[in-house]
C-alpha cells in the first residue's frame, strides 16, 4: 500500500501514523470494489455529445523541453517519496 504522508510530521509522528495505517489497512479502499456502499454513480459521469457528434481520440501531445525537465523533476519528486512511504510501511509491518 502507497501512501503519501507530509513532510511537516516528526519522526514521532510517523512512526505513530505507519502503526495505525498498518493496523487498519483493510478500511482503506482503493477501488470502487472496495467501497462496497458507496455508490457507482456517484464516482462515474458521462460526457454528453451534440447530436450528430462523434467520439475522437487526439493524438498525445509533447511538450516543450524545459516543460519536460520541470515535469520529470516533479515525477521524480513524487517517485521518491512514493518510495520512501513503501520503507516505512515495511519498517512497520516487521515491528
Amino acid at each position: 500500500m502507497l501512501v503519501i504522508i507530509s513532510s511537516a510530521l516528526t519522526l514521532g509522528q510517523e512512526e505513530k501514523l505507519v502503526k495505525v495505517l498498518g493496523k487498519h489497512r483493510k478500511a482503506i479502499g482503493w477501488t470502487l470494489a472496495d467501497l462496497k456502499r458507496l455508490s457507482r454513480t456517484l464516482c462515474s459521469h458521462k460526457i454528453t455529445l451534440q447530436k450528430d457528434g462523434k467520439p475522437k481520440r487526439d493524438p498525445q501531445r509533447r511538450l516543450n523541453p524545459p516543460m519536460m525537465e520541470i515535469v520529470q523533476k516533479e515525477i521524480l519528486l513524487i517517485l521518491s517519496v512514493l518510495a520512501l512511504s513503501m520503507w516505512f510501511l515495511k519498517r512497520g509491518e516487521q515491528q
